[in-house]
């Protein structure tokens, strides 16, 4: 049974590829009357009757699952699968196979096949839980794996705002003695340019304590620079911006 929950009122598309016409046209009527009593899911089926429609079908909808015929004159459905799956990894495949065809079938899974089905005994609620289990399947795969990309994201950014924290703390003594000398010298200073030019650093010393608290106060990774452009000196660029 699968993790996944479906949802009330999701939609399976799905894609049947079978050389024989009239097998589409069963399967795909059927399905897209289907209602699954349970959970109220609804399928939306579409065929082709070669490989070549089957991956233009897919170029042109948005299909959650394939059901596959083995035997077709252009193409098996072995070939077939890979050629889906190198393309769309992420899609659920159903394999149709005949009587006796445990191999061909047990291939078809270790190649990414979801599920099998044999031809000749198929029912409709047969196609039906094993739509809703293979697209279950591969949802339940995406998201987590969506989980884990997340979880990654937040790791790095917690050890990116760790390791400037720990930048602040050892950049924030070492202003502190510049700004506090800074004082003293222009407390002493008579002449009045060397005063000016105390002054100035001065201010240059508190823009900088200033840019080492916001970094430190940082909770959040954000794609921003923390100055605004009127602080950036006229003959430098952006490109000199740290960005949080």
């Amino acid at each position: 049974m699968s993790l996944y929950k479906v949802q009330h009122h999701e939609s399976f598309r799905v894609l049947i590829v079978d050389d024989d016409a009239a097998f589409c046209r069963t399967y795909v009527r059927a399905l897209n009357l289907i209602r699954v009593v349970t959970v109220e899911a609804h399928m939306h089926a579409l065929s082709a009757t070669s490989p070549q429609e089957a991956m233009h079908m897919l170029e042109t909808h948005n299909v959650d699952c394939c059901i596959l015929d083995y035997k077709m004159p252009e193409k098996s459905g072995l070939d077939l699968q890979r050629d889906i799956l190198m393309k769309y990894p992420d899609m659920a495949i159903i394999f149709v196979t005949g009587e006796g065809c445990e191999e061909v079938a047990t291939e078809a899974i270790k190649q990414g096949a979801m599920d099998y089905i044999v031809k000749g005994t198929i029912s409709i609620k047969q196609i039906e839980s094993a739509i809703i289990h293979s697209v279950s399947r591969v949802r339940l795969t995406r998201s987590l794996e969506m989980q884990r990309k997340h979880l990654l994201e937040s790791e790095r950014q917690r050890i990116m705002l760790q390791s400037l924290g720990t930048a602040c703390h050892h950049m924030a003594q070492p202003l502190t003695v510049l700004r506090t000398y800074i004082v003293m010298l222009k407390r002493k200073e008579t002449d009045s340019a060397q005063s000016a030019m105390l002054v100035e650093a001065f201010k240059s010393v508190e823009a900088l304590c200033e840019i080492v608290w916001k970094i430190s106060h940082t909770s959040s990774y954000k794609t921003e620079p923390y100055l605004v452009p009127d602080h950036v000196h006229p003959s430098e660029g952006n490109d000199d911006l740290i960005v949080l």
